[in-house]
């Protein structure tokens, strides 16, 4: 390949065995492209590109996650849930990054190391009785989403009422 200005042109790959190869050019320049295939008995004719083809990403950023929501609580623990975005940019490899802060807190913290592929995470290791946001944002490729926050949320053991649930078969008798 070459850009249109130059005259020399450099080799990609002369081992290619694949019909794709992945070169590495600069983004927004254009290129001109030559191709030849070659056996044993030597080099066949050289197909050129006509006009210049420009270098772009064709994967874009994501879109926001959706329906970011706290699931449940704990003691020391939230549960957050999420649906993938509406746009994945064009690529199909989604992962997706967690933060959390403290109330009075300007620093959000990152709570997971690497990427995460499911659309839910359980936030651990949170100070009980604490009010905290979340934040979850898209990534692929192309880039990464703007961020998505819940409303703030105190972590805490939620005691709920007992419920009894019973099934009564066959007669009962009552005395008063």
């Amino acid at each position: 390949c070459r850009e249109p200005n130059q005259r020399g042109w450099s080799v990609i790959s002369s081992d290619a065995t694949k019909r794709l190869i992945k070169a590495s050019l600069i983004e927004n320049h254009e290129y001109l492209f030559r191709v030849c295939a070659e056996n044993k008995v030597g080099p066949g004719p050289v197909t050129e590109t006509k006009t210049p083809i420009l270098a772009i990403n064709p994967v874009e950023k994501p879109g926001e996650p959706q329906n970011l929501h706290v699931a449940e609580t704990g003691k020391t623990f939230a549960y957050l849930k999420w649906n993938k975005p509406d746009y994945d940019g064009g690529s199909p490899n989604l992962t997706y990054h967690v933060e959390r802060k403290l109330k009075d807190s300007d620093e959000w913290e990152r709570v997971h190391k690497g990427s995460i592929k499911e659309t839910h995470f359980m936030v651990e290791k949170c100070i009980e009785n604490q009010t905290y946001q979340f934040r979850v944002q898209t990534k692929n490729e192309g880039g990464e989403s703007n961020w998505v926050k819940t409303s703030e949320v105190i972590v805490k053991q939620e005691l709920q009422k007992p419920v009894l649930d019973l099934k009564l078969v066959g007669t009962l008798i009552v005395k008063a």
